[in-house]
């Protein structure tokens, strides 16, 4: 899969995985995604957070003989992590498992993986498998950019690096080569308002120009910081964090971490963004009331302006297995 930036979701609930009747419809498994690219080297997955949906995407990827993969983390929470414990990669000779992702409280991918995986929590300690991983941390977000090449491979840059070719027109360092950057997927950081170091990353495939943002565990905020919209401005696909409704989120969960419908509409019309997914759906809603939570956001946007025709076509709640073009 190809031919363009898509996005396909394995996981898109929020805090723990949910099973049962009224769950089948946007499913129940934490979050996990597949950026599907042509900037992407054959062989080889990209992967934005390791939650319990990482299962099954990690199955389909050995069944399609891809054996590499590189995970960007959202942060170190369990609902974006325990996926990778029953992953058949990490127990597959062959595999490596790139896996990026902050380093707080002294804490990295590496310290990560070792909690996740150690007695008597869970019987693979995870020094029986680390050799198959490579671990980047990240510690300062917003610092540094990911790139990807085809077939240069792929490098962390700073920020500041980046902005200097990119104003002198010259070329990108990445391995033994140097590249175009309009050949490759660029990916930018913002830190999110969240208990924990957490980050949200926008996607740009420069041969395209599609841009794709992911804003998971983001709380609601009082007004819309420069920052987050120069983040999030005119991206083709905005997916984010819409875990509570108004009502919950104003007289219970305000300070949690996450946000609302309401939130992620007025945020998607400040932005000039063209399509808005909502995500890190409640583990108390079921598809009823997802469904309620997508009527909040469209009723949002038809009170500026929005016809219902078109919001129903720009805007959309995230399901388990979904297939996104941006």
């Amino acid at each position: 899969m190809s031919n363009g930036l898509k996005v396909e979701t394995y996981g898109t609930r929020g805090s723990i995985a949910v099973a049962g009747s009224a769950y089948l419809e946007f499913g129940g498994n934490t979050t996990c995604l597949r950026i599907h690219s042509d900037c992407i080297p054959a062989g080889e997955a990209l992967i934005l957070d390791m939650g319990t949906g990482f299962y099954q995407c990690s199955r389909n990827l050995v069944n399609d003989g891809i054996f590499t993969i590189t995970i960007l983390l959202t942060h170190g929470h369990t609902d974006h992590t325990e996926g990778i414990k029953m992953a058949p990669h990490v127990y597959i000779p062959k595999s490596l498992i790139r896996l990026y992702g902050v380093k707080e409280h002294g804490c990295g991918p590496r310290e990560l993986l070792r909690d996740i995986m150690k007695e008597p929590h869970f019987p693979v300690h995870s020094a029986r498998v680390q050799h198959r991983f490579e671990f980047y941390p990240i510690e300062h977000i917003g610092t540094e950019v990911f790139l990807q090449h085809p077939k240069a491979g792929r490098t962390l840059l700073p920020v500041y690096k980046l902005e200097e070719l990119r104003a002198e027109g010259r070329q990108i360092p990445i391995g033994k080569k140097r590249v175009d950057l309009s050949e490759c997927l660029e990916i930018s950081m913002y830190k999110t308002r969240h208990p924990e170091y957490t980050i949200s990353y926008r996607i740009t495939e420069h041969p395209t120009g599609k841009v794709f943002v992911f804003l998971t565990d983001h709380e609601n905020t009082e007004g819309f910081p420069k920052d987050l919209l120069g983040h999030v401005s005119n991206a083709d696909m905005l997916i984010a964090d819409a875990q509570y409704s108004e009502e919950r989120y104003l007289n219970m969960t305000s300070g949690f971490g996450h946000g609302t419908p309401q939130y992620c509409a007025e945020l998607f019309l400040r932005a000039n963004a063209s399509k808005l997914g909502l995500t890190h759906h409640d583990p108390l809603a079921c598809d009823a009331d997802i469904h309620a939570r997508l009527a909040e956001a469209q009723a949002y946007v038809g009170k500026h302006g929005m016809t219902q025709q078109e919001a129903e076509q720009r805007i959309f709640a995230c399901r388990d297995y979904g297939v996104y073009e941006v």
